[in-house]
């Protein structure tokens, strides 16, 4: 029962993770999801956490692999959200959405990439390990890095070498995504070191789009038009990558 009922919870954060992740790469709830995201990895992480400490599995070499990638997702994390708070007092002085500089927003996204990459990683990696028992009532387990083949070979001498070969790829697949989350855990962290530094003494405000022909037909005084025209003059705003000024605070 205690099993179902672990399982259940990580189904919930992860459809939580989903909904945040589409939040994220929306242009008008991106910081939202952004929030969202990061408190609801710190919960199941640290749910994790104690899970991994608390199994029989804990010796494994995936143990600490995952805890170090937690750890190192937990500051990164932390050092970019204090700096998206930072940008969002700036901007909310102004009554404006957060804009971020050009450089600034490439390194956000490249961020916001290997995030995503790194908690499904994460999340795979513990279901594969954790989710696989020999013997559940004598907690036999088998170890996550398993290239033990001789269960193949049968008593005639007889190798089957289809299952020893999805075996084989199954643990090159598992010794990759152990790989990577160290390597985008500490990419994470430098990637998080660097977006901390961005510039938040000016704030960036677009300019209006020149009015064209076409766009002056919607421009008259009437109650009909107007509200056509400020839709067609929004859709030629390019979200944070639009021609802008910057005013110094």
């Amino acid at each position: 029962m205690a099993g179902y009922t672990k399982f259940f919870k990580y189904i919930n954060f992860f459809i939580i993770y989903i909904i945040s992740f589409i939040l994220m790469y929306k242009p008008n709830l991106e910081l939202l999801g952004v929030g969202i995201s990061f408190i609801i990895n710190a919960i199941a992480q640290l749910f994790l956490l104690i899970d991994i400490n608390s199994s029989p599995k804990s010796q494994d070499i995936i143990s600490l692999i995952l805890i170090i990638g937690i750890l190192m997702t937990l500051i990164a994390n932390t050092l970019v959200g204090m700096k998206l708070k930072e940008f969002h007092g700036v901007y909310s002085k102004k009554e404006l959405p957060v804009r971020l500089e050009k450089e600034d927003r490439k390194l956000f996204n490249v961020y916001k990439q290997l995030y995503i990459t790194i908690v499904i990683f994460i999340g795979v990696s513990a279901f594969l390990f954790f989710g696989i028992y020999k013997d559940t009532e004598k907690n036999i387990y088998e170890s996550y890095f398993n290239f033990d083949f001789s269960p193949y070979l049968d008593s005639t001498g007889n190798f089957d070498f289809t299952m020893a070969g999805l075996q084989l790829i199954m643990q090159i697949i598992k010794v990759g995504m152990a790989a990577s989350i160290l390597g985008i855990g500490g990419y994470m962290l430098y990637a998080g070191v660097q977006f901390i530094r961005a510039n938040t003494n000016n704030i960036y405000i677009p300019e209006e789009p020149p009015v064209t022909h076409d766009e002056s037909i919607f421009a008259h005084n009437t109650t009909m038009f107007s509200g056509v025209y400020d839709i067609f003059r929004n859709l030629n705003i390019n979200y944070l990558t639009q021609s802008r000024h910057t005013i110094n605070l």
